[in-house]
């Protein structure tokens, strides 16, 4: 679980950091850059676990990707080039591209996961009246580790794979 916080925290802080100090010097490959690490922090919004990060993180990484580009733009506002000038900077952008689109594909997931199935079934709640946080649930592994919890290929389970999840009152 700590490789996850860690993943979820600091890849995004080290891209960051990468865009504020050494960002592609070409427009191509900067705003590849940023785009793809703007789509990463969105997306880890939806299939992050923000428990012991809090749910906050997110919103200041793209508060300091931000301000990184602001920096970068400020302090070299010219690019040498449209395109990346060399097969390693290409490779940097492919770099970017490839988990901008990879990202993109988890989110989709996540967004649909969010869609409750048509023949759910109508439980009253358990709890206290209160304004509780789903911490993992929905209808994709994406964003709800009790997903696979049933086996799939036994017929009977098959509606009713995974678990509620787990709530916290706030």
């Amino acid at each position: 679980m700590t490789t996850i916080y860690l993943l979820q925290t600091l890849v995004p802080a080290g891209l960051i950091l990468w865009i504020a100090v050494a960002a592609a010097r070409s427009m191509l490959g900067f705003y590849t850059q940023v785009i793809a690490t703007f789509i990463l922090i969105g997306t880890l919004v939806f299939i992050g676990i923000w428990i012991i990060p809090p749910w906050c993180t997110p919103y200041v990484l793209a508060a300091l990707l931000f301000l990184a580009v602001l920096f970068r733009l400020r302090r070299r506002p010219g690019f040498i080039s449209v395109l990346p000038p060399s097969i390693r900077t290409w490779a940097v952008a492919l770099l970017f591209l490839t988990l901008a689109i990879y990202s993109l594909t988890q989110l989709a997931t996540a967004l649909h996961g969010r869609i409750p199935p048509t023949d759910s079934i109508d439980l009253s709640y358990p709890l206290r009246k209160g304004t509780y946080l789903v911490v993992s649930g929905g209808n994709a592994s994406t964003i709800n580790s009790h997903f696979m919890t049933l086996d799939e290929s036994v017929p009977r389970f098959q509606r009713w794979r995974g678990s509620i999840g787990c709530g916290i009152k706030l």
